[in-house]
């Protein structure tokens, strides 16, 4: 979560930092685009920033055109070097699993396409027919190993699955690679 803060932090301060040079541009005369043709604005700040006479204000220019530079460059680092850890919540997802209960017969084995794809189980038990995508994450794919027909039973505090079929029982233990 605090990959996806400091990626917006970082946008919205690139994106105020280029409406600033934009605005400060257009007070001094140069034309600008506030919808296309924004990589102009960066040889335009340095180019007001020759031409003005006070010390400071050069100094500020130049800086607002190499901070952007900087901003434009950095971004796709920040952003390349976060998204492994955005979506890195293996461990509170083995948290999730051990406390969720579960049963039933599996009737339908399937890839949910509206939601990424991810490996669901349609269980069916006397009471009520569930969804069960809490396989996504394991290592052990477990998902593989499970058939329509088989009963599955998960209760809270367990971290595997047991699978009966045809009379036989089975323990598919799941991990998902944050326990030593």
């Amino acid at each position: 979560m605090t990959s996806v803060i400091l990626i917006t932090v970082f946008v919205i301060g690139l994106n105020g930092l280029w409406y600033w040079i934009k605005l400060t541009l257009k007070s001094h005369d140069y034309e600008v685009s506030w919808f296309w043709n924004h990589f102009r604005d960066i040889p335009n700040i340095f180019r007001l920033a020759q031409t003005v006479e006070n010390k400071s204000e050069k100094t500020k220019y130049r800086t607002m055109g190499i901070s952007l530079i900087l901003g434009i460059i950095s971004f796709p680092i920040i952003v390349f070097s976060t998204i492994p850890t955005m979506g890195d919540n293996r461990c509170s997802f083995q948290e999730y699993f051990d406390q969720r209960e579960w049963n039933g017969t599996v009737t339908d084995k399937y890839l949910d396409s509206k939601n990424h794809n991810y490996e669901t189980l349609k269980l069916s038990s006397n009471t009520q027919t569930i969804e069960v995508q809490d396989l996504v994450t394991d290592w052990n794919n477990s998902y593989d190993s499970i058939q329509v027909g088989d009963t599955l039973i998960k209760r809270i505090g367990d971290n595997f699955v047991t699978v009966y079929r045809t009379g036989q029982e089975k323990r598919l233990i799941v991990d998902c690679g944050c326990r030593e």
